[in-house]
């Protein structure tokens, strides 16, 4: 027996009673609590199970809880919008925190081809790229609001139109949406993907 002295444990407890000629009467099994009252040994110990005082020769088994699995880390963002003077609308995103996020490239032409999908530069946190902008105008005048991560995957937000009728100057935003964190690199990766960078695209 391995347990600590006087400490507390609810075990399965197999009970086997024998006849005057020690054969095997029967076996039961419940779920009791359990206090170990004499020193840590392999040898019978006093235990007291629900109140009674027994002398055993057990080996207590441990316990191991499962570990929860960690979901994959995400930024929540809201995608902005706002209609600029010229008729452009430009974009922009909003993490969860409040802290706003303008990719360089980042207006919706006046004279896009309805229903064609128009896509930002790269939306950069911490110098690290989580993904693009998307939007397109439809044909009755409405704009409808995208994401595209990393990994090329589209997130769509629940609520990604804006309405026909923008406000000049006024910033829009989608519902909440969850895009998934770009994997770590490597330090050599990241110092090779440092020497390989250009120079940003200017405004469209």
């Amino acid at each position: 027996m391995t347990a600590p002295n006087n400490a507390s444990y609810t075990v399965f407890t197999a009970v086997m009673a024998f006849d005057g000629n020690e054969d095997e009467l029967g076996f039961h099994g419940l779920w009791h609590d359990l206090m170990v009252l004499s020193n840590p040994t392999y040898d019978p110990v006093l235990v007291e199970v629900d109140g009674v005082v027994y002398s055993v020769s057990a080996a207590l088994a441990e316990v191991v809880q499962g570990e929860e699995e960690e979901e994959d880390p995400t930024h929540r963002l809201r995608i902005l919008a706002r209609l600029g003077e010229d008729g452009r609308i430009e974009h922009g995103v909003e993490l969860f925190s409040g802290f706003e996020i303008l990719p360089e490239r980042r207006y919706l032409p006046s004279d896009t081809t309805v229903g064609m999908w128009y896509s930002t530069q790269d939306v950069e946190f911490d110098g690290v790229s989580i993904g693009q902008i998307r939007a397109r105008r439809l044909a009755d005048g409405r704009v409808e609001l995208g994401f595209r991560d990393f990994d090329g995957d589209i997130v769509a937000p629940d609520i990604a139109y804006l309405p026909a009728d923008l406000d000049e100057g006024v910033w829009y935003r989608s519902s909440l949406i969850d895009v998934p964190m770009p994997p770590e690199l490597p330090e050599d990766d990241e110092a090779a993907e440092a020497e390989g960078e250009t120079e940003a695209d200017a405004n469209g």
